[in-house]
């Protein structure tokens, strides 16, 4: 893409540098809602937060998605989305701060929530930008760029986090800085950041007759979708608050040695988010990239319990951190496969948002639960481990709606 296209808004190539930074913003949101698990340690230590509130806070950050999505999807279409993403933007920036401000552990649960809040009201829009700016067959690939920025931004996450809030002094001014870094965007998106302009005008979105949400209705497909996660959401929403504690309070690790062991399962995150869509494109077929990480992730969640070799360790966090990212980006593009209205789409993706946080908020609540009963972090563990079979289940049931779904289609 060159320069020119960069300054013309009408330009199909200027969709990248839209998407670039709204990408960027979801590296920032990783920093928040992956840095949890890291920081636990510290705050049990500085905060007192108890077992039972470490799981309110792995899991409010997930209920913020189950109880906003739908009614956002529903409110927020009506209005511009350029606008939307700005405002809620700087409320994730507000957010931001306050987490670096929290002195007991309710007010650090709020700024969570009021985060995540701010958060999936804007990402609920990000799905029309990439209807107006790219093409139907570009959609898997935008898919799995998308989800490999945020596992990306989980890779720096588990990486630097340690690292920073020694640099800077405190996890209060870790959550400072990427308060600053969501207030750099803000500039940026007033200047670049624009909706399909093809006349001189903003496009706005064609006039829908009826309810949007009559879509939960017609397509069963979409609660199959929304439904298949939620085991997953479980097992990964418990690994992602509780493992780095159960490193260093069941395998005697420091805490630079269970960030550097849980960065290795984004760098596997990585690969399966922006291969996705290739592979699936390929391969012809959405279904194997569903149900084949449903078999592998079980096994895996169960295996890091036991074993002790850290080489043998980052070898099975890299391949869940595959199996776990190479699904997103195909559940998030059969909707688009499926030819529903904007609208449509952006309720069918809602509910994805809203079922998989029920698993993810249901899941740290039983293991602190678990964990402030028995004191035994190993059986909380243990016991969510074989959720991910939810996948193996809703990758069969689901229809194949890949590329060679449709070639079937036309050749009868």
């Amino acid at each position: 893409m060159s320069l020119k296209d960069i300054n013309n808004p009408t330009h199909p190539n200027y969709g990248w540098v839209v998407m670039g930074q709204l990408w960027y913003v979801d590296i920032c949101i990783q920093l928040i809602f992956f840095s949890v698990g890291i920081l636990l340690p510290i705050w049990r230590d500085e905060l007192g937060i108890t077992p039972f509130q470490s799981g309110i806070l792995g899991a409010v950050g997930f209920l913020g998605f189950g109880l906003i999505s739908i009614p956002s999807g529903l409110m927020l279409t009506k209005y511009n989305p350029r606008k939307v993403t700005f405002v809620f933007t700087f409320f994730m920036a507000i957010f931001a701060f306050a987490h670096g401000l929290a002195t007991t552990p309710l007010i650090l649960i709020f700024s969570r929530f009021g985060f995540t809040v701010s958060m999936v009201c804007r990402v609920q829009v990000q799905v029309l930008f990439i209807q107006k700016w790219f093409s139907n067959n570009l959609y898997p690939v935008i898919n799995s760029i998308e989800m490999g920025t945020r596992a990306l931004g989980q890779l720096i996450t588990f990486a630097v986090t340690s690292y920073l809030v020694v640099f800077l002094g405190g996890w209060e001014a870790f959550h400072f800085l990427i308060g600053v870094l969501l207030l750099l965007f803000l500039p940026s998106w007033l200047l670049f950041g624009k909706e399909r302009n093809s006349h001189g005008v903003e496009e706005k979105l064609p006039e829908y007759s009826g309810n949007p949400i009559s879509i939960l209705k017609r397509q069963k497909t979409v609660w199959i979708i929304a439904g298949a996660q939620i085991g997953a959401a479980v097992s990964f929403a418990c690994f992602v608050t509780f493992y780095p504690t159960f490193l260093i309070d069941n395998m005697n690790m420091n805490l630079k040695q269970a960030g550097f062991l849980m960065s290795v399962f984004p760098i596997g995150s990585v690969f399966g988010s922006f291969t996705a869509g290739s592979i699936s494109q390929f391969i012809g077929r959405r279904k194997p990239l569903i149900w084949i990480p449903g078999i592998i992730l079980p096994v895996c969640y169960m295996l890091i319990l036991h074993v002790e070799n850290q080489y043998m360790l980052g070898s099975i966090l890299f391949i869940m951190g595959f199996g776990a990212f190479v699904v997103p980006p195909i559940l998030f593009t059969i909707p688009l496969d499926m030819r529903l209205k904007p609208q449509e789409i952006v309720i069918a993706l809602g509910l994805i948002r809203t079922l998989f946080p029920v698993g993810a908020t249901i899941g740290p609540l039983v293991v602190g639960l678990i964990l402030g009963t028995t004191g035994s972090l190993y059986t909380g563990l243990l016991i969510v481990s074989p959720m991910a079979l939810t996948l193996f289940v809703g990758g069969l049931l689901l229809p194949e709606t890949g590329p060679s779904s449709i070639r079937t289609d036309d050749d009868n």
